[in-house]
């Protein structure tokens, strides 16, 4: 039985994450006049917005980020949004003298009958206990870090914002240097969750994990069925199944909150559905408001963009095929437009061109399509398979080898129903993803390219298949429950006694659905799901490749800024958990990731650190740098690719230079020594 008080107590850190996604957005949103389901699709993504650009402006104006800054940069958006609203109402009442019809300030919410408000709060809420507890149980602890390469610097950045204020996206790769050299690197999630802190005791691994509740349990299943309601008007059954249908995928979101841990490319990714949305009603034939949802598209790209661009080339993936045949049907004159869209519309490949161009020129270019995979991760025809029923990367640790076989008779039922409702545009855009996974997974030389920008990892890839996967299922079901229900409610009848049972039918077809899903969806996706997320936050203790930390060494690591000076720096293998020593204790290391730019005089001293006891220039620069104290363990992470860097082999031969030191603490395998040889030198 899982036991539920540690998340008990950080569920104040969860609200404050619900409200930073919710509250903000819905204020601007309000504010520059959408309503209804824009209304919806606006929030979120504005909030990342605000998020990602209040720190960016906070950093120049020498501000530190938090709630403070964060609600005083959302009121400066709304009252702007404010004006330029009033204004544009001004214009068009001296222009019109039918002001509430042009303005559609008056436009009436149609509030569902109450059957259906039953059927959506019980399908809703289902969803989220479920994905909710498929993240809580294999966690266990909310100050639990997962065990994985990514979780260092990410957790690392987490503490590095506290400690300095500076969330800037332009800057928060200095967390990977020595001196603080401002670096690039995609800040959005960090921006959010650092939001949590007060609510989690300051321990900023919770907040993480808090956040990736917020994602699997809320985001997710609300994203996927927005974009099932954009495609469909079967909204009754999409808002009614379409949470539950979206939980029952693994690929994501739980791989990405897991594996890596890819939280801000999770964030990134569930945002993607609701800019597709965007997309989808701006393009379409009679869209009378195309101007207005040119704006959110940009922000939104912006927000998804902020919180990793691998979801901005996601994105485009699956709209560029709508895309061109709306410029298919702008050349036939078969969609109302005027001439500043058409010309904007025509633009838009030049000015992709010149976007994918500058990409090519920065830091993130290089970083991403430089990395290497040497092997294959699998087979064809099995990731063909795996890619359809969600059981990608069977032959890997991090993979998944139990699909569902209903979710791929689902994702072909749903393509088919959409290309039957002019939707096709989801088929090219479907099998234009699977085929980037399945060129990343097998490796195809020709295509690599096509891939680099995901790190050519299948991992990051085949995450993004849901994202269109799941709304065409909701779709198909829908659409099943639809045709099944019309007839029962043909076969009652339409006299007033019978016509008076149609809302019990509606509430049966509903209860006969979810209970028909759970068992061939493995209890809605828990079964494969929780097992993903507990793959990579388990103890596994031993020699060969071994967790990053124990629980024994978090015990100590939260006891050791009591054992030693504040000013005091520590130095360890980033290949074990002296890594995470400066998130989880607020004690500053050498090497806060397993890569970065440090200084080549650091780098020195740790390849030679064995030879301390004979060169004095060893002690001279961990005396310079007030490195008093030397971090060491007997099991290394990933001990493979451990052996590849002399900054770990360095400092893991140098262990036997222990016996010279002071012991300060110790916890599992894990331990901190005082570096007594240097004070004499």
């Amino acid at each position: 039985m899982t036991d539920l008080s540690p998340w008990i107590h950080v569920f104040p850190g969860f609200l404050l994450l619900l409200i930073a996604i919710v509250f903000p957005g819905a204020l601007l949103a309000w504010a520059m006049g959408y309503r209804r389901r824009i209304f919806l699709i606006a929030t979120p993504l504005l909030s990342v917005f605000l998020m990602g650009t209040g720190a960016i402006v906070a950093q120049r104006a020498v501000r530190p980020w938090g709630w403070g800054t964060y609600i005083s940069w959302t009121l400066l958006w709304v009252v702007g949004a404010c004006v330029v609203r009033g204004a544009q109402q001004l214009i068009r009442r001296r222009r019109s003298a039918n002001h509430a019809r042009v303005s559609g300030s008056t436009a009436c919410i149609r509030i569902p009958p109450p059957a259906n408000i039953v059927a959506y709060s019980l399908g809703g809420m289902l969803a989220i206990l479920v994905s909710a507890y498929g993240v809580i149980a294999p966690i266990g602890n909310p100050a639990r870090p997962p065990q994985t390469w990514d979780a260092v610097f990410h957790l690392n950045a987490l503490r590095w914002i506290l400690d300095t204020g500076d969330a800037s996206t332009l800057h928060l790769g200095a967390v990977a240097t020595s001196d603080g050299t401002p670096v690039f690197y995609p800040a959005g999630w960090h921006d959010w969750a650092v939001l949590a802190v007060p609510g989690t005791a300051g321990d900023v691994v919770a907040a993480a994990n808090v956040s990736a509740l917020v994602i699997a349990a809320l985001l997710w299943p609300f994203t996927a069925t927005m974009l099932a309601a954009t495609l469909s008007k079967r909204r009754t059954w999409i808002w009614a199944i379409g949470p539950i249908v979206a939980s029952c995928f693994t690929a994501f979101p739980e791989r990405l909150i897991s594996y890596g841990t890819l939280w801000p490319t999770a964030l990134s990714y569930v945002l993607v559905p609701l800019v597709t949305s965007i997309i989808v009603e701006m393009l379409r034939n009679h869209c009378s408001r195309r101007a207005s949802l040119l704006v959110l598209m940009v922000m939104g790209l912006g927000a998804i963009g902020i919180a990793h661009p691998t979801g901005v080339i996601v994105a485009f993936v699956f709209v560029v095929w709508r895309f061109i045949g709306h410029l298919a049907a702008l050349g036939k004159n078969r969609v109302r437009a005027g001439a500043s869209w058409k010309i904007l519309a025509w633009s838009m490949p030049f000015v992709l061109a010149g976007g994918l161009f500058g990409l090519t020129r920065t830091s993130f270019w290089r970083s991403t399509t430089g990395y290497e995979r040497l092997k294959p991760f699998g087979e064809f025809q099995r990731e063909l398979r795996g890619a359809l029923i969600d059981a990608q990367l069977p032959d890997q640790i991090h993979g998944n080898q139990q699909g569902i076989i209903l979710l791929g008779i689902l994702t072909i039922g749903g393509i088919l129903v959409c290309v039957g409702q002019k939707q096709g545009w989801v088929l090219p855009a479907w099998a234009s993803i699977v085929a980037l996974y399945l060129i990343a997974a097998v490796l195809w030389k020709p295509g690599l390219k096509l891939v680099g920008l995901w790190y050519t990892d299948p991992a990051r890839i085949g995450s993004a298949i849901p994202l269109i996967a799941a709304p065409v299922s909701i779709v198909a079901l829908a659409t099943v429950i639809h045709v099944v229900h019309w007839h029962c409610a043909r076969a009652l009848g339409a006299d007033d006694k019978r016509r008076s049972l149609r809302p019990l039918l509606l509430l049966t077809c509903f209860v006969v659905t979810i209970g028909l899903l759970y068992v061939p969806t493995g209890k809605y996706g828990r079964t494969v799901g929780a097992h993903q997320l507990y793959l990579n936050y388990m103890q596994l203790n031993q020699q060969g490749y071994s967790s990053l930390v124990s629980d024994a060494e978090l015990t100590m690591m939260a006891r050791i800024k009591e054992e030693i000076p504040p000013d005091a720096e520590v130095i360890g293998d980033p290949m074990n958990g002296s890594s995470l020593l400066y998130a989880v204790a607020n004690v500053d290391v050498t090497f806060r990731h397993i890569t970065g730019s440090y200084d080549p005089d650091l780098l020195d001293a740790a390849y030679n650190i064995s030879d301390m006891l004979e060169d004095p220039e060893i002690c001279r620069v961990l005396n310079a740098h007030d490195i008093q104290y030397y971090y060491t363990d007997s099991l290394t992470y990933w001990p493979e690719e451990a052996d590849t860097r002399p900054l770990s082999v360095g400092l893991r031969e140098g262990r036997f230079l222990t016996r010279y030191m002071r012991l300060v603490d110790r916890g599992g395998t894990a331990a901190l020594w005082k570096i007594t040889p240097c004070e004499e030198k």
